[in-house]
This record gives C-alpha cells, structure tokens and sequence, in this order.
C-alpha cells in the first residue's frame, strides 16, 4: 500500500529477539527460533493492539494532491485470519510509531498491513490479524471531497463521493470545517 519506501527494510522478526533492528545472520535467526516465546512477547510489545475500532465519526476532507492506486490487488483478511509476517516493513514518513509490514495470507495474496492490528504468534514469524482489513487504496485527484472514517500509521480509510472506498496517505488530504 505504499507508493514509496521511507525507511529501510530490516528483520523485524529477528530484531525483536536482541531488541535492536541490526541484523545478526544465521546465529540471529537460530536464537529467534530457540526463544520463540520470547520473540512474541517483544513483538506484542513492539506493536501493541490498535487502541480500538474506528471513532465512527466521519470527518470531511479534501485531497490536496494526488494519488494513484500502487497495489491493485491487495490482501484483504478477516479477524482471526492466520497471516505470514515477512522481513520487510516499512515506517511509513519516517515515523517510528506508523510500521506497516509486509504480510502473506492463506491464499498467496500479499501487502502492507499496520503492525498494530497483528497478534504475533509465539516465534513472531507468523500471526493473526486482530480485525477485518483490507489493504484496498483508494485513487484521489487534487481538489476531491472525500469523508475519512478511520486513520492509521500516517493513512486515512476515505470514501469517495462516487461511493468508492480505500487507504489514502493522510499528507495527501486536508480536513475542512
């Protein structure tokens, strides 16, 4: 879901076993095996749970620039739907607390999906998805009204005045009054 690539990409599953995002090799990956409880502590605590469903409130917005769609055919995955946690993530703007992660579900479909809505499992290589998401973007032009309904690690869920309905980048949209 992201049309560029702020952050390096690192080992997050790994890193979260020395609590350091350096990567260590194969040593690094046999001791994140060996101390599998404790690489899903860390990542629990690394990205703890969204702090709750969307406000319900919707907000109106402009979009301030545009933007077109990066993935066409995104990953889309129910509560409680096993995913596999890759070794890319990306913070999204640079910012430490917006870390998106690459995942894969049960049907080979990959995308971004934010670290706070994943429930890692014990080895953190895997986890479950805590609430139904869809990482469907959403294609604005400059100057279109939209209504933000939730936003999350630096991205709004928009819909659009034709009813279409996606992840925006929120440096894309202003809110009005």
């Amino acid at each position: 879901m992201h049309a560029r690539v702020v952050a390096q990409t690192h080992d997050v599953r790994n890193s979260a076993v020395d609590y350091s995002c350096e990567r260590r090799g194969d040593r690094h990956r046999a001791n994140a095996r060996r101390n599998g409880e404790e690489a899903g502590q860390q990542m629990r605590q690394m990205y703890p749970a969204p702090d709750g469903e969307a406000s319900g409130e919707r907000r109106r917005c402009r979009a301030i620039g545009e933007y077109a769609i990066s993935y066409p055919d995104p990953i889309s995955v129910g509560a409680g739907e096993t995913i596999a946690v890759s070794e890319k993530s990306d913070q999204w703007a640079g910012n430490p607390a917006w870390v998106w992660l690459w995942c894969t579900d049960a049907r080979g479909k990959s995308g971004w999906v934010p670290s706070r809505w994943i429930e890692f499992d014990t080895a953190g290589g895997n986890g479950q998805i805590r609430r139904d998401y869809s990482a469907r973007e959403l294609g604005v032009a400059r100057g279109e009204e939209l209504w933000a309904e939730r936003e999350e690690s630096g991205w709004l869920w928009c819909v659009s005045a034709r009813g279409q309905s996606g992840w925006v980048p929120a440096d894309r949209v202003e809110f009005l009054p």
